[in-house]
């Protein structure tokens, strides 16, 4: 995981990005869901980096806005949930 760091150790805020995307993808396939759904909005605030070697968690709501479904949620470390890492939200169509 060190290609996905900066010089501090702390992890890319790319990777937070990619991490609760697959996160609400497995929801969804694991739902009645098309697979060919496509992010269509994305917002994400970060209060705490993650550093190397820690284990966080993404927790995830899905939602539906008319046509379109979403996740909303936040990543944290076990025993965090009340001062999550970052919170999320991602809206997706066809």
């Amino acid at each position: 995981m060190l290609d996905q760091t900066d010089t501090n150790q702390h992890v890319n805020s790319a990777v937070y990005v990619r991490c609760f995307l697959d996160a609400v993808q497995r929801r969804l396939a694991a739902g009645a869901y098309p697979a060919a759904l496509r992010s269509k909005a994305f917002d994400i605030a970060y209060r705490k980096p993650c550093f190397v070697g820690e284990r966080v968690r993404a927790h995830i709501r899905l939602f539906s806005q008319g046509d379109h479904i979403g996740g909303a949620g936040f990543i944290a470390a076990a025993g965090e949930e009340a001062r999550p890492r970052c919170y999320v939200r991602v809206v997706f169509g066809s």
